[in-house]
């Protein structure tokens, strides 16, 4: 879900599936960009720091199980708490 984050706070976005030999590889879209680049975390959590460049960025994660079957999540926003 889209989230909210205090400038210097630490936030933690998630992607959850059941299956077996799960993979995740997280995307993200910098503001004012329209094009999603692949980020460098792979695992079923993504933590960072909340700043001002990061103020409306989006991200997915898209799931890939041992049998090469994947799931892409809904794309959430990110903002800044004014």
């Amino acid at each position: 879900k889209n989230t909210s984050a205090e400038n210097g706070s630490t936030i933690k976005v998630s992607a959850k599936a059941n299956g077996h030999g799960l993979k995740y590889t997280w995307y993200m879209c910098h503001p004012g960009e329209d094009k999603f680049v692949q980020a460098s975390a792979t695992g079923a959590n993504y933590y960072f720091t909340m700043s001002e460049e990061r103020d409306g960025r989006q991200m997915y994660c898209v799931i890939t199980d041992m049998f090469n079957n994947s799931v892409q999540t809904d794309t959430v926003t990110l903002t800044m708490s004014k």
